[in-house]
């Protein structure tokens, strides 16, 4: 379970442990298989493939459920903070279907939201609609927001290109554009239709917007 801040109790009943300084992970075992989950619910199988496999071994046939710390342990035996996270990054194209202004002002030497603030992305599933796969409001220089805004401003068009409607709370007061512009974006994952942990890499000219499709297809 989970341990709180507090002081040092003191009296019969208590014991003593290491604080584990780990990754805490449900594991599931079923039919020989084993699934790895974050304490929010995330996969995690993948990012611990040698313990899943140790685990379906140690239930031999048997189903059950584990709930512990992932930790890494020195010569010693203690648990260790030599970890290193090291974010899996991917690359995909994407068309501006669309930008958002910026709020407030940046580094005192203009009103964000003359430029933009972040970019509405999407790309062809299919059968060639156009569809939406997120938005990406990092990675940009400050000259960067100020051109993207001069170049998107040239193609603006009063209703989206989209097929299907962007989430109302990625959409809100959106400026939409005609998807001629492709961009490069680096992002953790995709799932539930849209980019995790998006950054702007900037425009590319190598392609045309009708060549962009869906993750996973290109």
């Amino acid at each position: 379970m989970l341990a709180t801040l507090g002081e040092v109790p003191s009296g019969p009943g208590w014991a003593v442990e290491w604080k584990w300084d780990g990754q805490r992970v449900i594991a599931t075992v079923r039919d020989g298989e084993c699934r790895l989950l974050s304490r929010n619910g995330n996969e995690a199988t993948n990012s611990f493939p040698e313990l899943a496999e140790a685990l379906s071994g140690a239930f031999r046939g048997r189903d059950g459920i584990v709930d512990g710390e992932v930790v890494a342990l020195d010569d010693r035996g203690r648990p260790s903070f030599a970890w290193i996270k090291t974010p899996i990054r991917n690359n995909t194209e994407a068309i501006v279907i669309g930008w958002v202004d910026g709020t407030g002002w940046v580094d005192g030497t203009g009103i964000a939201r003359d430029w933009v603030g972040s970019l509405l992305l999407g790309a062809y599933d299919d059968d060639h609609r156009l569809v939406y796969i997120g938005h990406v409001g990092t990675g940009f220089t400050t000259a960067d927001r100020r051109a993207l805004r001069q170049q998107l401003t040239q193609i603006e068009r009063p209703t989206s290109p989209l097929a299907t409607a962007a989430p109302a709370r990625d959409a809100r007061g959106a400026h939409y554009v005609e998807p001629r512009l492709v961009g490069d974006v680096e992002y953790r994952e995709y799932t539930g239709g849209s980019l995790r942990h998006p950054s702007w890499k900037g425009l590319r000219d190598d392609k045309t917007a009708d060549e962009v499709d869906l993750l996973g297809r290109h």
